[in-house]
């Protein structure tokens, strides 16, 4: 993660939401991360959690958030670990996940590839269980 001007620790998510939503879900985050420093940016308002008060800030741009860090690097490793190609449902993921918002997910730069070689991965598989027809 990012660190304060104290240097702790602070996660720091850069957001373009549609609608103005930051002060609505800002509760869950302090709740749900209390014990964390974090600052979410959007391009309309910023809010930062310093463990013990919610500070409201102007909007920001995306290079004003810190580029990717191991904690990133870390989760595109478990994601493109637990894709499995023989539950692919590609419909199935565009209705819970949209287009749209694939530009605020890191995870999205796999899933071309991963859906690309889904297919083949489960075709060898399905020939590597034992008994299986072999053409």
């Amino acid at each position: 993660p990012a660190q304060d001007e104290n240097g702790n620790p602070m996660h720091v998510a850069w957001f373009e939401p549609e609608h103005h939503i930051v002060r609505a879900a800002s509760g869950f985050f302090m709740e749900r991360f209390s014990n964390m420093r974090w600052a979410i940016l959007t391009p309309d308002c910023s809010v930062l959690w310093d463990q013990e008060c919610l500070q409201w800030g102007p909007g920001a741009t995306a290079a004003q958030a810190p580029g990717p860090d191991a904690g990133e690097a870390l989760w595109l490793a478990y994601y493109q670990s637990t894709f499995n190609p023989a539950r692919l449902k590609e419909q199935a993921m565009l209705r819970e996940m949209p287009r749209r918002y694939w530009k605020n997910l890191p995870e999205t730069q796999l899933i071309s590839g991963l859906v690309a070689g889904a297919r083949s991965r489960t075709g060898d598989m399905l020939a590597a269980q034992p008994g299986a027809r072999r053409a």
